[in-house]
């Protein structure tokens, strides 16, 4: 695998890494959504059993009030539970976001050495070349003025 590749491939990967958040992200934010409405919900109802209770209508209606609380408030800690699922998640997901970026930095730099160390390498043999060709040109010189 040349240099190249490997920082196409660490790049996909920070990119996939990146897209997962965002989905937990969305994810939670949708689970939050349903928990709010559930919690709104729970308090129409709560209002309403209070009001009923003040009127005094019969028990049957009451229970039946205090049951759909009951699911309610079920629901609404079931929301959280998965909050708090997404929340873990979505840690670990910045963790491995986090690696990712890492390890694309870690080759970019590896790269950067390569091609410092390369472009050093060059200019080396450039002025080696360039000694060589003043070398020649010294002893040409110094031949043409010795068969003179």
């Amino acid at each position: 695998m040349n240099w190249t590749t490997l920082l196409r491939f660490r790049k996909q990967v920070e990119d996939l890494a990146r897209e997962e958040v965002v989905l937990a992200e969305w994810r939670k934010s949708q689970i939050r959504s349903k928990r709010d409405d559930l919690m709104i919900e729970m308090e129409a109802v709560a209002t309403e059993l209070e009001q009923r209770i003040r009127v005094g209508i019969d028990n049957m209606i009451a229970e039946q009030r205090y049951q759909w609380m009951d699911q309610i408030s079920t629901a609404i800690e079931q929301q959280s539970r998965q909050i708090q699922d997404v929340e873990d998640k979505l840690a670990d997901l910045r963790a491995t976001l986090k690696k990712a970026h890492h390890a694309r930095r870690v080759v970019e730099l590896v790269i950067a050495k390569k091609e410092e160390e390369v472009m050093q390498k060059v200019a080396t043999q450039e002025q080696q070349m360039q000694e060589d060709v003043t070398a020649h040109a010294y002893a040409t010189s110094h031949l043409e003025e010795m068969t003179q």
